[in-house]
């Protein structure tokens, strides 16, 4: 890769991968809210820091959007709330 920013890009996005390409099952959907702003957070750092280069923009969208099919893949049941929340 000729650009170092895009190699920037491609390290950290391949960091995240590794970080959340095995999703948790999860039951409460607190803990599936929890889950996801991490993942949000994580994503959101990556397009920030390079707001003007498309591969960040378009790819931290991707993954995040990529994460949300993999989660209800592990997670085909209805999450529920925890006993004592009130719905």
């Amino acid at each position: 890769m000729k650009n170092p920013e895009n190699r920037d890009i491609m390290t950290r996005l391949y960091r995240l991968i590794e970080k959340y390409e095995t999703p948790p099952k999860i039951e409460y959907a607190e803990d599936a809210q929890e889950y996801f702003t991490e993942a949000l957070l994580d994503c959101t750092s990556v397009y920030d820091s390079h707001k003007d280069n498309e591969f960040a923009t378009d790819l931290a969208v991707a993954l995040y959007g990529a994460l949300e099919k993999r989660f209800k893949r592990m997670n085909p049941d209805p999450l529920k709330n925890k006993p004592g929340t009130p719905e």
